[in-house]
């Protein structure tokens, strides 16, 4: 059986990584495993981290460097880790959070600061920008999802320049552009509904769906690239989201990896 890992510090947000990996291992059909790297005393650390009854394997060597070695394992299907340790000043989450989402080619779940802890994952949102990253991001997703019972909700932003002209039917016409969408994408929706529309600002209009739509988990495909201008939408969501976000690299040699049998999750989508 394959294995999530959560790499916890010795920071407050500990707790919330390893419920939160709690719940991503059982959407993945995996076992969970919790790791620390020891910089300090280390039956200190342990006892602190093992407070709950809870396992802790005690890794050493650098942060970042470490955390990716455990990760390269062939039974890994993903990483939990906390957005704030580390942070410097003017970065949207940590410098060890920063290296592992940049390079780690599997997909890496990152808590923000702000975020509960999901007992369960059933509503997942997926924002689709029309680019192959974004929806090889939402195949992987529903690929690794072995629970019957969870909902994909997609979602595509248009911007005011980008919202299509439509005639005196925008009823059905707004129906059909989306279907044409989601084929001419490839996208593995299902059902008679198109997928969820807005206008506005992609990174504000996330976080308002996730909302309103009580979801437990945001996936986001992307290409690991943080770069001037890149990753917008990644940057706002990690910054401001309550619920856990799952990056998903799709390109740079990721490595994909479906962690057992897949009973398929309802794809659920209607314009909004």
């Amino acid at each position: 059986m394959s294995k999530v890992i959560a790499a916890v510090d010795e920071s407050p947000m500990a707790p919330t990584v390893v419920g939160t990996g709690d719940a991503v291992a059982t959407l993945f059909g995996s076992t969970l495993e919790v790791v620390h790297v020891c910089e300090g005393n280390e039956d200190a650390v342990r006892a602190s981290l093992t407070a709950s009854g809870r396992e802790v394997r005690l890794l050493s060597g650098p942060v970042s460097s470490t955390i990716a070695a455990a990760a390269a394992a062939a039974d890994v299907a993903a990483v939990v880790l906390g957005a704030c340790s580390g942070r410097g000043h003017g970065s949207f989450v940590g410098s060890c959070a920063q290296q592992l989402i940049t390079s780690v080619p599997i997909p890496v779940v990152v808590v923000p600061a702000h975020a509960g802890v999901p007992l369960r994952i059933r509503r997942i949102l997926v924002p689709l920008d029309g680019t192959r990253t974004a929806s090889d991001g939402l195949r992987l997703a529903v690929e690794l999802s072995v629970q019957p019972d969870v909902h994909f909700i997609a979602l595509h932003v248009h911007t005011q320049a980008s919202v299509p002209m439509f005639s005196d039917q925008p009823h059905h016409e707004v129906g059909a552009w989306s279907a044409e969408f989601l084929r001419r994408h490839a996208i593995p929706i299902s059902g008679t509904l198109p997928l969820r529309l807005r206008v506005g600002q992609p990174g504000d209009e996330v976080l308002s769906v996730a909302g309103l739509e009580g979801v437990d988990l945001i996936v986001l495909g992307w290409a690991q690239d943080l770069s001037a201008g890149r990753a917008a939408v990644v940057r706002s969501t990690l910054v401001r989201a309550t619920v856990p976000v799952l990056l998903i690299p799709t390109q740079r040699g990721r490595r994909a990896r479906t962690p057992g049998a897949r009973a398929p999750g309802r794809v659920e989508t209607r314009v909004i």
